[in-house]
């Protein structure tokens, strides 16, 4: 249903969002309040090395967070682009649990 394509990938963002800021928390990096996840990347990149394309992608998500919150503000996003999101959104959660079991182990 594309009338909720941009909600999708809107709970995309904030899923990545809060992958990160499980990572950061887990590492005990203290964080501001934000939604931007390229800040959240930042802080991270502290204490561990990623691949850097990992920032292109939450470029590429970050924008998801913001647009859904103004309500006169509406995105059309393609099948496409919504499976982009969640592929991405994806790949940070294994991330996010990678870099954990790493730490731990």
């Amino acid at each position: 249903l594309p009338q909720y394509f941009d909600t999708i990938a809107f709970h995309c963002q904030q899923a990545v969002e809060k992958y990160l800021k499980a990572t950061l928390i887990h590492f005990e990096i203290e964080f501001l309040k934000s939604h931007n996840l390229v800040y959240l990347l930042d802080l991270l990149s502290k204490k561990i090395v990623f691949e850097e394309n990992i920032y292109d992608k939450a470029i590429q998500i970050n924008s998801f967070g913001v647009q859904i919150r103004y309500p006169n503000e509406i995105i059309h996003l393609s099948k496409e682009e919504l499976e982009s999101a969640i592929a991405i959104a994806e790949e940070f959660r294994c991330f996010a649990v990678k870099m954990i079991r790493i730490e731990e182990n």
